[in-house]
């Protein structure tokens, strides 16, 4: 393991205190955390080992990957257009 056991309950702790504020972190976020309290890169599955080891904290507080349906509808252009419709009401 990366962390000595009291700092992966220190990363915990402040995963939840930042998702009950309503920021859940990202994967990315958690191991970039977990390298600076490591003082060490730490690999791209570090965070999937480290939710295997604490389950029941961790999978509903982490953000997902946007779904496919979402990530198309999520366009400037449609913004734009859509703006430019109601200005012109």
């Amino acid at each position: 393991q990366a962390l000595y056991p009291q700092q992966e309950i220190e990363l915990i702790q402040y995963i939840d205190r930042i998702s009950k504020q309503g920021l859940p972190p990202s994967r990315d976020m958690v191991r970039r955390l977990a390298s600076q309290l490591a003082q060490k890169e730490l690999g791209y599955h570090w965070v999937d080992r480290f939710v295997q080891r604490y389950p029941d904290l961790l999978k509903p507080k982490l953000v997902t990957t946007i779904d496919r349906k979402r990530h198309r509808a999520d366009s400037e252009l449609k913004y734009k257009l859509y703006f430019e419709l109601l200005r012109d009401k």
